[in-house]
């Protein structure tokens, strides 16, 4: 009869690609659903929280936690925007804040062709836009374009009334802004 030393003897070998085959999807399967996650919030927390006086270090944090986070995180481009808008209430439109402008738009643009039901988005680039017209004065005429097309999607959403409303107003054409709001 066998012994107890021959059964475990036997039973290793089988046991050993079993638990080759657990770690190949383990691992990676923790390092995409948790690692990374994980990493992705970091870097924002660590951008919005820590790089309020230095604009070019938020950005290289927002973009290391873009290349950690699913292309279509919504709420990390909605905190992208959010600090972009309060460095140019801080700052201005400089230099220093001109590319973290220009990766906000084109994030919000993503946020748009990700979920293009999601009229906050819209309202989001829209006020982005806005905020830097200094930059380029299309950008009125963008904010504008975007706002219209949110009435369209929705249009019962107060919100867009108002943005629509601040675009005219700030365009000089109190009427229709007043009318708007």
């Amino acid at each position: 009869a066998p012994t107890a030393e021959d059964r475990a003897t036997r039973t290793a070998p089988k046991l050993l690609p079993i638990t080759i085959l657990i770690l190949l999807v383990l691992v990676p399967a923790i390092y995409y659903l948790n690692i990374r996650p994980a990493l992705a919030n970091y870097y924002v927390v660590q951008a919005f929280a820590r790089e309020k006086e230095h604009p070019d270090r938020g950005l290289a944090r927002f973009k290391q936690a873009f290349a950690y986070s699913p292309p279509s995180e919504e709420e990390f481009r909605f905190i992208l925007i959010q600090y972009t808008r309060d460095q140019i209430a801080m700052r201005g439109i400089t230099p220093e804040t001109t590319p973290l402008i220009q990766f906000a738009i084109t994030e919000a643009q993503k946020s748009i062709s990700a979920s293009p039901t999601t009229i906050q988005n819209y309202l989001l680039l829209s006020e982005l836009y806005l905020s830097a017209d200094n930059l380029d004065p299309n950008y009125v005429r963008k904010a504008e374009e975007t706002a219209l097309e949110a009435l369209a999607r929705a249009s019962r959403r107060y919100q867009v009334y108002t943005t629509l409303g601040r675009i005219k107003i700030h365009q000089g054409d109190f009427e229709k802004g007043i009318a708007y709001l």
